[in-house]
């Protein structure tokens, strides 16, 4: 069955840097979209998704952009990816999501119910064989979040809805 991610989609300069590194290390990844970092997946079955969409629409009137630097690398056991300098804004967001749908957890729960936000680079078990250029940064706002939809194995996934961030910001 078609299922559905919620997602950060960074600008172009992003996808520059990342899209040669994916096709080498991570081609699968591509799949799934452009250059990304997931908030939630799988988020909710297609065919339930236009309710979803409702409740994310009102919890992100209430979500401020937010800003966020890219600027480093990490691993988790098979995977090396740019991370944020500062994940807290990603996680208020991801949060606030959260609450809205308590049953929904990222990743599915395989990895608990928090989240590490990151842009997967590369994947595979040998990640010494990995050779990534000095680490970028990259500054950038985030002003809406992504629902893609596809199959979960090996299928090119496609925009459903772009969902602004409408709140206004506190600083």
């Amino acid at each position: 069955p078609l299922e559905t991610a919620l997602l950060i989609i960074p600008p172009p300069e992003v996808q520059i840097f990342a899209t040669p590194l994916m096709e080498k290390y991570a081609p699968d990844r591509l799949l799934a979209g452009p250059a990304h970092i997931t908030l939630f997946y799988p988020f909710f079955s297609f065919s339930e998704i236009d309710h979803a969409v409702l409740e994310l629409q009102k919890v992100c009137a209430q979500c401020a952009p937010l800003s966020i630097t890219l600027d480093h690398y990490e691993r988790f056991p098979s995977i090396c990816y740019m991370a944020p300098a500062d994940p807290e804004p990603i996680l208020e967001l991801f949060r606030r999501i959260q609450f809205a749908f308590p049953n929904i957890l990222p990743f599915g729960g395989k990895f608990g119910s928090e989240l590490t936000p990151h842009l997967t680079l590369a994947e595979c078990e040998n990640l010494d064989k990995v050779v990534l250029p000095p680490a970028p940064s990259f500054s950038f706002a985030i002003d809406r979040i992504f629902l893609y939809y596809g199959y979960p194995v090996r299928s090119a996934w496609v925009p459903y809805q772009s969902i602004p961030l409408l709140g206004q910001s506190s600083e």
